[in-house]
């Protein structure tokens, strides 16, 4: 088995082009517009509750792709791809698991969670292990 070459940094720096550095300064300039926007226009009034939910009334979408970001991450591709090549395809076995929990979670926690007067996860556990921490 031949040995991997890996690029020399002067190999990587040609390969990183202007199209690249424009691409990267676009989305560095969008996101800081977006939090200066936010931080200029934003109400004095609102609450951590009505910052973090959006005082439960945000549409589906940006909802719907929040979750999705926050499941699929990059250590979520790099760990799949590396699992198929270790283990091989069987894994994709797993999806069917994604068929049976996605919808139990959806109509049977979610309403439970949605009901509660309470911003994060972490404030259901906190008064049963209250006891047994001082966070």
């Amino acid at each position: 088995m031949d040995a991997v070459e890996l690029p020399t940094s002067e190999e990587l720096l040609v390969r990183f082009t202007g199209y690249d550095y424009a691409v990267f300064v676009i989305a560095l300039a969008l996101s800081g517009a977006i939090g200066l926007y936010n931080a200029i226009k934003g109400s004095p009034g609102e609450t951590l509750p009505e910052m973090l939910t959006g005082n439960k009334e945000l549409p589906v979408w940006p909802v719907g792709t929040s979750l999705m970001a926050s499941f699929i991450s990059a250590a979520f591709l790099l760990g799949n791809a590396t699992e198929i090549y270790a283990n091989g395809t069987m894994y994709f076995m797993t999806v069917i698991s994604y068929f049976i929990t996605i919808p139990v979670t959806a109509h049977f926690y979610m309403p439970i969670f949605y009901n509660l007067p309470i911003v994060t996860a972490y404030e259901v556990s906190a008064p049963t292990f209250r006891l047994y921490s001082n966070v």
